[in-house]
Protein backbone atom coordinates (compact mmCIF):
# COMPACT_ATOMS: atom_id res chain seq x y z
CA UNK A 1 0.00 0.00 0.00
CA UNK A 2 1.32 3.69 -1.20
CA UNK A 3 1.14 6.66 0.45
CA UNK A 4 -1.17 7.73 -1.79
CA UNK A 5 -3.85 4.73 -1.41
CA UNK A 6 -3.50 5.65 2.58
CA UNK A 7 -4.02 9.11 1.66
CA UNK A 8 -7.57 8.02 -0.53
CA UNK A 9 -8.71 5.82 2.00
CA UNK A 10 -8.27 8.20 5.29
CA UNK A 11 -9.78 10.63 3.11
CA UNK A 12 -13.06 8.62 2.15
CA UNK A 13 -13.04 7.73 6.05
CA UNK A 14 -13.06 11.49 6.78
CA UNK A 15 -16.10 12.49 4.71
CA UNK A 16 -18.26 9.39 5.51
CA UNK A 17 -17.71 9.94 9.03
CA UNK A 18 -18.16 13.92 8.20
CA UNK A 19 -21.34 13.24 6.40
CA UNK A 20 -22.71 10.93 9.29
CA UNK A 21 -21.67 13.77 12.32
CA UNK A 22 -24.15 15.90 10.01
CA UNK A 23 -26.80 13.98 9.51
CA UNK A 24 -26.69 12.69 13.21
CA UNK A 25 -29.60 14.75 15.03
CA UNK A 26 -28.37 16.28 18.25
CA UNK A 27 -31.42 16.86 20.57
CA UNK A 28 -30.95 20.05 23.28
CA UNK A 29 -33.99 19.42 24.88
CA UNK A 30 -37.63 18.45 24.28
CA UNK A 31 -38.55 21.33 22.31
CA UNK A 32 -35.49 21.63 20.46
CA UNK A 33 -35.05 18.65 18.12
CA UNK A 34 -31.54 19.72 16.80
CA UNK A 35 -28.99 22.31 17.70
CA UNK A 36 -25.25 22.66 16.44
CA UNK A 37 -22.50 24.23 18.73
CA UNK A 38 -20.84 26.99 17.21
CA UNK A 39 -16.96 27.74 17.87
CA UNK A 40 -15.57 31.15 16.54
CA UNK A 41 -12.97 33.49 18.02
CA UNK A 42 -14.74 34.85 20.86
CA UNK A 43 -11.87 37.14 21.44
CA UNK A 44 -11.90 38.46 18.01
CA UNK A 45 -15.43 39.30 18.12
CA UNK A 46 -14.86 40.86 21.35
CA UNK A 47 -12.18 43.66 20.10
CA UNK A 48 -14.12 44.13 16.94
CA UNK A 49 -17.22 44.68 19.54
CA UNK A 50 -14.94 47.47 21.73
CA UNK A 51 -13.90 48.59 18.60
CA UNK A 52 -16.88 49.46 17.53
CA UNK A 53 -18.28 50.42 20.54
CA UNK A 54 -15.64 53.59 20.36
CA UNK A 55 -15.87 54.96 16.78
CA UNK A 56 -18.15 57.66 15.46
CA UNK A 57 -18.51 56.22 12.19
CA UNK A 58 -20.26 53.12 13.14
CA UNK A 59 -17.95 50.21 11.34
CA UNK A 60 -19.24 46.94 10.54
CA UNK A 61 -18.30 44.02 13.01
CA UNK A 62 -17.71 40.99 10.59
CA UNK A 63 -18.92 37.32 12.08
CA UNK A 64 -17.98 34.41 10.10
CA UNK A 65 -18.99 30.84 11.06
CA UNK A 66 -20.01 27.51 9.83
CA UNK A 67 -22.96 25.59 10.77
CA UNK A 68 -26.52 23.82 9.46
CA UNK A 69 -24.43 22.83 6.47
CA UNK A 70 -23.65 26.51 5.17
CA UNK A 71 -21.18 29.41 6.13
CA UNK A 72 -23.14 32.34 7.59
CA UNK A 73 -21.30 36.05 7.55
CA UNK A 74 -22.80 38.73 9.56
CA UNK A 75 -22.32 41.87 8.90
CA UNK A 76 -23.14 43.87 12.09
CA UNK A 77 -23.37 47.48 12.99
CA UNK A 78 -24.86 48.92 16.59
CA UNK A 79 -28.43 49.10 16.64
CA UNK A 80 -29.69 52.94 17.79
CA UNK A 81 -32.64 52.59 16.11
CA UNK A 82 -34.50 50.35 18.61
CA UNK A 83 -34.47 52.69 21.96
CA UNK A 84 -35.17 56.40 22.41
CA UNK A 85 -32.32 58.50 22.45
CA UNK A 86 -30.20 58.49 25.81
CA UNK A 87 -32.28 55.88 27.52
CA UNK A 88 -32.43 55.30 31.15
CA UNK A 89 -33.57 53.33 33.86
CA UNK A 90 -34.46 53.89 37.31
CA UNK A 91 -32.64 51.12 39.92
CA UNK A 92 -34.82 49.70 42.64
CA UNK A 93 -32.91 52.15 44.81
CA UNK A 94 -34.72 55.20 43.06
CA UNK A 95 -31.54 56.27 41.44
CA UNK A 96 -31.59 56.37 37.62
CA UNK A 97 -28.47 55.84 35.41
CA UNK A 98 -28.02 55.87 31.75
CA UNK A 99 -28.80 52.26 29.78
CA UNK A 100 -26.13 50.84 27.68
CA UNK A 101 -27.26 49.39 24.75
CA UNK A 102 -24.08 49.49 23.23
CA UNK A 103 -23.93 45.64 22.68
CA UNK A 104 -27.32 45.49 21.01
CA UNK A 105 -26.53 44.99 16.93
CA UNK A 106 -28.44 44.48 14.36
CA UNK A 107 -27.69 43.70 10.68
CA UNK A 108 -27.64 41.08 7.47
CA UNK A 109 -26.28 38.00 5.73
CA UNK A 110 -23.33 39.34 3.97
CA UNK A 111 -24.31 37.08 1.13
CA UNK A 112 -28.25 37.38 1.28
CA UNK A 113 -30.36 39.86 0.77
CA UNK A 114 -33.22 40.86 2.06
CA UNK A 115 -32.02 39.26 5.26
CA UNK A 116 -32.06 40.17 8.76
CA UNK A 117 -30.14 39.65 11.59
CA UNK A 118 -30.71 41.23 15.19
CA UNK A 119 -29.23 40.28 18.81
CA UNK A 120 -26.25 41.48 21.08
CA UNK A 121 -22.49 40.59 21.59
CA UNK A 122 -21.50 39.90 25.38
CA UNK A 123 -18.14 38.99 26.03
CA UNK A 124 -17.42 38.00 22.54
CA UNK A 125 -20.37 35.94 22.12
CA UNK A 126 -23.03 36.90 19.70
CA UNK A 127 -26.96 35.97 20.76
CA UNK A 128 -29.81 36.81 18.36
CA UNK A 129 -31.78 35.89 15.32
CA UNK A 130 -30.62 35.38 12.03
CA UNK A 131 -33.58 35.30 9.58
CA UNK A 132 -33.49 34.70 5.87
CA UNK A 133 -35.95 34.28 2.65
CA UNK A 134 -34.10 31.29 1.18
CA UNK A 135 -33.49 28.86 4.26
CA UNK A 136 -35.71 30.56 7.29
CA UNK A 137 -34.92 31.45 11.03
CA UNK A 138 -32.21 30.64 13.13
CA UNK A 139 -31.51 31.10 16.53
CA UNK A 140 -28.18 31.49 18.78
CA UNK A 141 -27.49 31.34 22.56
CA UNK A 142 -24.90 30.72 24.53
CA UNK A 143 -24.46 27.42 25.65
CA UNK A 144 -24.18 27.86 29.26
CA UNK A 145 -27.78 28.84 28.85
CA UNK A 146 -28.59 25.12 27.97
CA UNK A 147 -25.78 23.26 29.93
CA UNK A 148 -24.28 23.11 33.66
CA UNK A 149 -20.82 21.51 32.48
CA UNK A 150 -18.79 23.66 30.03
CA UNK A 151 -18.61 22.20 26.47
CA UNK A 152 -16.85 22.11 23.50
CA UNK A 153 -18.67 25.34 22.26
CA UNK A 154 -19.63 28.08 23.22
CA UNK A 155 -22.97 28.93 21.66
CA UNK A 156 -25.44 26.93 19.84
CA UNK A 157 -27.32 27.65 16.44
CA UNK A 158 -30.84 25.78 15.70
CA UNK A 159 -33.35 26.25 13.16
CA UNK A 160 -37.09 27.44 13.59
CA UNK A 161 -37.99 24.33 12.02
CA UNK A 162 -36.44 21.90 14.69
CA UNK A 163 -38.67 23.99 17.42
CA UNK A 164 -41.66 21.81 18.94
CA UNK A 165 -44.51 23.56 19.64
CA UNK A 166 -45.40 23.77 23.49
CA UNK A 167 -47.46 20.35 24.23
CA UNK A 168 -47.47 21.19 27.69
CA UNK A 169 -50.81 22.93 29.50
CA UNK A 170 -50.82 25.13 32.43
CA UNK A 171 -48.99 28.29 33.70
Amino acid sequence: MDLCDIFLKLSLLFWICAAYGAAEKRRLNDYIGHYEGLTYSTQRLHDNHIRSKRSVAQPHVQLRFNSHGRLFHLRLTRDVSTFVNNPEIEHSDGTIRPLDISHIYEGELADEPGSYVHGSIIDGKFAGKIYTKSHGNYFIDKSEVYFKEPQLFHSIMYHEDEVSPLEHSGC
